[in-house]
């Protein structure tokens, strides 16, 4: 009878080693998994930032290329990490709508009319144009827009008519106009603007459209549209087309249906390890934002 209690005794000995055997291996191999994965997020997190910081100098060699950009192929940056630049220039193509990068509220989105290398020599001599904003789909807080046309009339003189477009109607209280074409909002058919996939893919989509009509400033040389967002809380989409004519529009570049081209848009791709990150940049040649708030006179202004 002793001899078979030992034996019990010893195998409940044994059990209870492998339990904690069990148990300690367990533990090691949740503990070496976290490290693991530990290691993994860092190794994530660093390629990422060398991917990021490898598409900002990709950024930065591209601006510094002058006023001639061109593509910039696959070039190494050191630590297993490099960059490459795709350049779209001469934006807007010959009829395309030129699209602004997204904007907030009460910032301003500007649109050359005329030659941006020559401010007074007329280029789009049409009367009017579309002008799209606001991101499809809608958000909580329907943007509206003021719409400023500054021109030359055949004095010389630079004069500007301003438009407030509102789609909204229960803001009707403001006195703004309507979108064009109400039933259709807030899906008016798609265009094809400098965000589109390709130059001819009409698929960027707007909330608004709105036909600026000013030809009742006629004889004008128009040259420059701004538009402001208003109400909104978040950045929204903005575009301007050119009326495309059924008569007289060529398909010259330099035809007067189509917007000047004014515009450079940078996409560099910043690759390290398996992180891949893209930048792109818009350049344009603006008119500083503080000309709207000052008052200029040949003369002699008094109080």
């Amino acid at each position: 009878m002793k001899v078979s209690g030992m034996k019990n005794k010893k195998g409940q000995i044994v059990i209870v080693l492998l339990l904690t055997m069990l148990v300690a291996l367990a533990i090691g191999l949740t503990i070496t998994q976290r490290s693991i994965t530990d290691i993994a997020t860092s190794t994530q997190t660093e390629q990422s930032s060398r991917a990021f910081s490898a598409a900002e100098a990709g950024i930065e060699k591209a601006l510094k290329a002058g006023d001639l950009p061109l593509n910039i192929p696959s070039f190494d940056l050191g630590n297993q990490s490099k960059a490459e630049v795709k350049v779209a220039d001469s934006l807007p193509r010959p009829k395309q709508a030129l699209e602004f990068p997204p904007i907030g509220k009460d910032q301003v989105a500007q649109f050359w009319l005329a030659n941006i290398n020559q401010p007074f020599a007329p280029y789009y001599t049409q009367n009017k144009v579309d002008v799209y904003f606001g991101n499809v789909p809608a958000s909580s807080s329907v943007p509206a827009a003021e719409i400023n046309l500054i021109y030359r009339d055949s004095a010389g003189i630079y004069k500007s008519v301003k438009k407030f477009v509102d789609p909204d109607s229960s803001r009707s209280g403001n006195g703004f106009s309507r979108c064009e074409a109400p039933d259709a909002i807030p899906n008016p058919a798609p265009i094809n603007t400098t965000s589109s996939l390709n130059t001819t893919d009409a698929s960027r989509s707007f909330l608004c459209k709105y036909n600026f009509d000013f030809s009742a400033q006629s004889p004008l040389t128009p040259m420059i549209i701004k538009v402001r967002i208003l109400y909104a809380d978040d950045s929204q989409r903005v575009a301007v087309q050119p009326i495309i004519p059924g008569v007289g529009c060529t398909t010259d570049p330099f035809s007067d249906c189509s917007l000047p081209p004014q515009a450079t848009i940078y996409t560099s791709i910043g690759t390290a390890g398996q992180s891949q990150k893209t930048l792109q940049v818009y350049k344009a040649k603006m008119i500083p934002l503080f000309f709207d708030y000052a008052i200029f006179a040949t003369g002699e202004i008094k109080k």
